[in-house]
């Protein structure tokens, strides 16, 4: 069985029970999951997208999705019928680990990760160029996380 790189993109081979994703949904490779004593069999955290919004960030088997030979934030895959590139901020929310993260640039282009603080990872790009960090032992009490964006 192929195994997909973290931020490759991936197809899913079936529809994902009590979830908004289908067969044929397309996602990116978040985490690599080792198998344990109720899923026998290793997985992945994806984060699966739909017309260029978050659809679900799911937990399935790997023997469910096909790998694709894209990586997110390659420059072929952000430009698309002439648009215009445009740098995203992702933010991530790991509820369970306790974590914010929070990436500038592709997260692919990290090289290292240096601790900032106890609580704090800055990843760095390999000319040490700040592309994201983490924020540790984070959490928030409701499944949403607000986020406001203000511009000055």
């Amino acid at each position: 069985m192929i195994t997909a790189t973290l931020f490759q993109w991936v197809e899913l081979n079936q529809d994902v029970p009590d979830s908004l994703v289908k067969k044929g949904d397309k996602g990116v490779v978040l985490d690599h999951l080792q198998p344990t004593k109720n899923q026998p069999e290793p997985g992945y955290t994806l984060e699966i997208f739909k017309d260029g919004e978050t659809l679900d960030v799911i937990s399935i088997p790997i023997s469910w999705v096909t790998p694709l030979p894209e990586v997110w934030g390659q420059p072929e895959q952000r430009i698309k019928r002439g648009e215009t590139v445009r740098q995203t901020v992702k933010i991530y929310y790991n509820k369970e680990g306790k974590t914010l993260t929070v990436w500038f640039d592709d997260p692919s282009r990290e090289f290292i990760a240096e601790e900032a603080d106890e609580e704090l990872l800055l990843m760095k790009d390999k000319d040490g160029k700040v592309i994201g960090f983490e924020r540790l032992n984070y959490s928030w009490d409701t499944d949403t996380l607000p986020v406001e964006f203000i511009s000055v």
